[in-house]
């Protein structure tokens, strides 16, 4: 029960960074719930046809509801100025928490089919990082995940956590629940305090032409 209900709020989550993402005058609620469903499901449709299982909003279409109730709902939130205004601001952290929620749901979902603990990890942060992949390609944003922000390190290391914690004899839904805590925490202090990778490990030269 505890890992369906972390895979609901992923994609509610996730839904609401898709409307966030794109909303602009004239953009109609249509267009956006489909774009917010669309970043909401994309990243665990290429992860169960990896892992050649059945796709989940396929096989249970309670996930297609909560994304376009969540996408709707942020539609209309919207025209509230003060929430409008700090779109952009919001968007980060939500999809800080997006990204933790589809990380655990991940890992759980890939190790309960079976397989080993690193294909659990990099199954994890990749449908973590997928959908606001598609919703960056989409909307014309640029993606974090190839920018110098601690994007990648608090899912990554957050995974990790859990798939420690699971091992010992800890609650299952605890265990992911602190990971959760963890992945967002983390990631919300980079984006507060603007923390970044270290310049040794970023690239400071263009390319040569």
């Amino acid at each position: 029960m505890g890992l369906y209900i972390f895979g609901q709020a992923a994609v509610a989550v996730f839904a609401i960074t898709g409307v966030l993402a794109a909303v602009r005058k004239d953009r109609d609620l249509l267009g956006l719930v489909i774009l917010g469903m669309v970043t909401a499901l994309g990243g665990g449709t290429l992860r169960d046809m990896i892992l050649d299982v059945p796709v989940f909003w396929i096989e249970d279409t309670n996930y297609l509801a909560v994304s376009a109730a969540a996408g709707a709902a942020t539609f209309f939130l919207m025209k509230i100025t003060i929430i409008n205004e700090a779109r952009s601001r919001l968007l980060l952290y939500f999809d800080a928490l997006g990204v933790a929620f589809f990380c655990i749901f991940a890992f759980e979902k890939t190790i309960t089919l079976g397989h080993s603990f690193p294909v659990a990890i990099i199954m994890s942060f990749f449908t973590g990082m997928a959908g606001g992949a598609m919703r960056d390609v989409i909307t014309g944003r640029p993606n974090l995940l190839l920018t110098k922000e601690l994007y990648a390190t608090p899912p990554l290391t957050g995974s990790i956590l859990y798939g420690i914690l699971r091992n010992t004899e800890m609650d299952p839904a605890r265990a992911g629940l602190i990971a959760v805590l963890f992945i967002f925490l983390f990631r919300s202090a980079a984006i507060f305090f603007r923390l970044h990778m270290p310049e040794w490990l970023v690239n400071q030269r263009d390319h040569e032409h």
